[in-house]
């Protein structure tokens, strides 16, 4: 066999040549594919122009969320900017259009602004549109009320993207191409035509259903009425089609207020939570109803040639490919625009969060947990951060959340001590540091899934730095004799929540594919640890929060007697009455459980597969097994809490010989099975408590559990029988959707 290809010295100018010619192209695919035969599963090409950054940045490039494809312009049409011009704008002017065509140019361009929304530029989306390109060309009235709006929801969006800075080129095309956003209209002039269209729309509907009948229910209403130039078309509409107009003229007023505040929104003004913003999600969703109820009374696409083509921006889009456009499909827009509004109204809802914990799975819930829209992770980053930013003395700032989990924690010294405790130097910078820590965190919630990838390294560096202060914190308190050396119970949150983004930093590469097989047994092996460390934390703070409740039921019966009570009022004068904590284990020390259990269960699964055969953990060509290690683990050494790994724990862990692989089938199925007892409890409590998110993770980790031990049991039976059955020829791993975790695949 040939040796494999390396990078080192490879020149591409002999293929090249001089490179004058015109036109001269060379085919470098089949020397690849022959560096790619030499290569082996999960190895990479290793040298000094190609580092392993960017292989990774390359994967990750690869996920669905970052790149839809890639589609070529014609060369030659972009470079005939006479393919459009003002004159071919004006379409069959004099004749105007009719209802049934003004309805189906609102929703061609509605569904393109949805397209937008989600991350295509707009030379392909909403300027496919010829009219967008000069609107006053325009003698429908409404259509140019409609157009306008669409284009200032577009600068909106382009604006508030980019001064949220959490996506990048491949999930929002922020460029605009230096296309006119209908700039001189301001926001005020926008309103006030909205207003002026749905009054006349209302009026004349109102005449239509006062007219007498005319043998139809949907006879034309001409003449009811005295319509201002430019919308003719509205006295020649029936009640249907007067209706369909007015929900999306709606729809449209609905989303400029919920998007437009977005430019300006600050602490100081947060425009994105009063007034109007305020109530615009129901109305919103409302309307989103009526538009999709009626979506069959507009035109078709093929009958709109004569205003949408491709066509019309093909001078600005240029020569160079283009990200593959998505079916417009008006439907799905629907859909698209009542998933955006649904996020946009969790959004503010995250600022009610009682306390740390809430606030953190609020965050989980919505990024984590769901699949977020661009617009809807900018808003997250400018409304919700905007609030933790502020003032520190703010209920909203995140050092607020920090001394408010600090004083629940160690409630038993009475309101008193513990501010005493809070005003001391060395505590507040402690609790300071901390929430510059968790404002870090929260910001990478934001991003998508690659991007926060990369940067939880940075977040892990800093978490560590957060670790050091915490401790000196709580020894603080143990000098003052506050609390006992076993009770150190912000640092046990501190620990405790850092094997939560641990976690979280391995399972995202679950989410984007970026593990090999053999490596998910490190990884699980790793999981398994981390989740185990975190259990006996959580039942720590949830034996310290069982107290809490014990002592605000004493509470509850002091109140119940009444002022009379001994000790009532001085009670009442330092405020020593707090939230308490559940009595019982929460679902976050139950899914911790669980995931121990599951971990360590496809760990052995894994272990099976490596002790037979199927599947090698040896040193490779390119990268030997302590580069795979480290390369997987070298953030977690930031952290003083968890343990961080050692490749010795993991070469020892390796060591399977002793072991048969029907036992390790066995024990794999037990650890499943044991899986499935706290993720019960979890579901029957997510029921009644915590977010349908969180259930719907929940009932994945369940589905995992029970298909991988499915397969060990399978494969213990067939290598437990006599004699033993023959290993699997190969096995593939499938990802669940909600829970990332691997799912075993057995040939049939």
């Amino acid at each position: 066999a040939e040796p494999a290809l390396s990078l080192e010295g490879l020149s591409l100018e002999p293929l090249l040549g001089d490179g004058e010619a015109e036109g001269d192209w060379v085919d470098l695919l089949p020397a690849l594919a022959q560096a790619a035969q030499g290569l082996g599963v999960s190895e990479l090409l290793q040298g000094s122009l190609f580092s392993l950054g960017e292989a990774m940045s390359a994967l990750e490039m690869m996920h669905p969320q970052m790149d839809s494809g890639m589609e070529g312009n014609s060369p030659t049409a972009a470079s005939v900017p006479e393919a459009w011009n003002l004159d071919e704008l004006r379409p069959r002017w004099p004749r105007a259009l009719s209802a049934r065509e003004t309805l189906g140019c609102l929703d061609e361009l509605f569904a393109l602004l949805l397209l937008f929304l989600r991350g295509h530029s707009l030379a392909q989306t909403v300027f496919q549109c010829a009219w967008a390109h000069a609107p006053d060309v325009l003698g429908c009235s409404l259509l140019h009320l409609y157009v306008v709006g669409t284009l200032r929801i577009a600068d909106a969006a382009h604006v508030a993207v980019v001064r949220g800075n959490v996506c990048e080129e491949e999930d929002f095309s922020a460029s605009t191409s230096g296309l006119p956003l209908a700039l001189e209209v301001s926001d005020a002039e926008l309103l006030e035509g909205f207003a002026v269209a749905e009054a006349l729309l209302a009026a004349q509907l109102a005449r239509v259903a006062a007219a007498p009948p005319q043998g139809a229910a949907a006879a034309p209403a001409a003449g009811l009425g005295d319509l201002p130039a430019g919308w003719e078309m509205v006295g020649e509409a029936s009640a249907a089609e007067l209706g369909a107009l007015q929900c999306r003229l709606r729809l449209l007023r609905a989303l400029f207020a919920l998007i437009s505040p977005l430019r300006k929104h600050t602490p100081a003004r947060p425009l994105a939570l009063s007034g109007e913003p305020a109530a615009a999600h129901e109305v919103a969703l409302a309307e989103l109803a009526r538009v999709l109820a009626s979506l069959g009374y507009g035109s078709p696409p093929e009958e709109l040639g004569f205003s949408f083509s491709k066509a019309c921006t093909a001078h600005v889009r240029g020569s160079a490919p283009q990200r593959l456009l998505p079916p417009v499909e008006r439907g799905e827009a629907c859909a698209a625009c009542a998933e955006l509004v649904t996020q946009l109204q969790c959004v503010p809802r995250l600022l009610d969060a009682p306390n740390l914990d809430e606030l953190l799975l609020g965050y989980q819930n919505l990024c984590a947990r769901t699949t977020l829209q661009p617009l809807a992770r900018t808003a997250l980053r400018i409304v919700v951060l905007c609030a933790h930013e502020a003032d520190r003395t703010s209920p909203k700032a995140l050092s607020s959340y920090v001394k408010g989990s600090l004083r629940l924690m160690h409630q038993a010294l009475g309101a008193e001590q513990i501010a005493k405790l809070l005003a001391r130097k060395d505590v507040s910078a402690a609790v300071d540091r901390m929430a510059h820590g968790l404002l870090i965190h929260l910001q990478i919630y934001c991003h998508n899934d690659a991007r926060r990838r990369r940067k939880l390294g940075k977040l892990l560096l800093d978490w560590g730095a957060v670790q050091l202060e915490v401790e000196e914190a709580d020894a603080v308190l143990l000098r003052e004799e506050a609390v006992g050396a076993e009770q150190w119970l912000l640092s046990a949150w501190i620990s405790a929540h850092s094997t939560l983004m641990m976690a979280e930093q391995l399972r995202l590469g679950f989410r984007l594919q970026l593990y090999h097989p053999s490596e998910l047994h490190s990884v699980l092996w790793y999981l398994h640890n981390l989740f185990a460390f975190g259990a006996n934390l959580y039942g720590m703070l949830d034996r310290s929060n069982a107290a809490a409740a014990e002592h605000e039921s004493r509470e509850a019966a002091a109140r119940a007697a009444g002022p009379r009570s001994k000790g009532w009022a001085k009670r009442k004068q330092h405020g020593e009455v707090l939230p308490a904590g559940p009595s019982a284990r929460t679902p976050t020390l139950l899914l911790y459980e669980a995931q121990r259990e599951l971990a360590h269960g496809i760990h052995l699964l894994l272990s099976g597969l490596i002790r037979e055969g199927v599947l090698a953990v040896a040193d490779g060509e390119f990268i030997s097994l302590r580069e795979r290690f480290e390369r997987r683990f070298v953030h977690l050494h930031n952290l003083l809490q968890p343990q961080p790994p050692s490749f010795e724990r993991y070469s020892l862990m390796l060591q399977l010989e002793p072991h048969a692989p029907a036992t390790l089938y066995t024990a794999a199925a037990n650890r499943l099975k044991a899986a499935r007892v706290p993720l019960d409890a979890a579901l029957k409590w997510a029921h009644c408590a915590v977010s349908a998110e969180l259930a719907k993770e929940v009932r994945a980790m369940l589905k995992v559990s029970v298909q991988n031990g499915v397969a060990a049991m399978q494969l213990q039976l067939r290598s437990g029988a006599t004699p033993p059955g023959p290993p699997p020829a190969r096995v593939t791993w499938q990802f669940a959707p909600d829970c990332d975790y691997p799912v075993l695949v057995l040939p049939s």
